[in-house]
């Protein structure tokens, strides 16, 4: 069954690469990754995939080696690596807000302690 998921998802991002690959020499551009990514249907569809595509050039430096082109390969491999990290950023910021309500829930108990006090 794992291995369905995962040959499905493959299969997925085959078919995204081709659709952001508008040239269709089996590279994709930063030109051609913009274009597409400001689509809606393309981030839904990276949603769908568990990719994050709110910060085009950080997805796009994840995802090249560095020559200023995604091939397939590095399509795949990148966005394997990317899978899910919105779910840990979201998680991260989720921490951080609890973390701020719990200190003005201390400093409002803390002043409501020391009102106390002074009746």
């Amino acid at each position: 069954m794992k291995q369905r998921a995962q040959r499905d998802y493959f299969r997925k991002l085959r078919a995204l690469f081709q659709h952001l690959d508008i040239s269709g020499d089996g590279l994709v551009s930063y030109e051609e990754f913009k274009s597409m990514l400001d689509k809606p249907e393309v981030k839904a569809w990276l949603s769908a995939l568990e990719i994050d595509s709110h910060d085009l050039d950080v997805l796009f430096e994840i995802l090249d080696d560095g020559d200023g082109q995604i091939s397939l390969e590095e399509f795949t491999r990148g966005a394997v690596r990317v899978k899910g990290l919105a779910k840990s950023m979201d998680q991260v910021h989720v921490l951080a807000i609890l973390k701020r309500l719990e200190q003005k829930f201390d400093s409002r108990k803390a002043s409501d302690e020391s009102d106390q006090m002074h009746i």
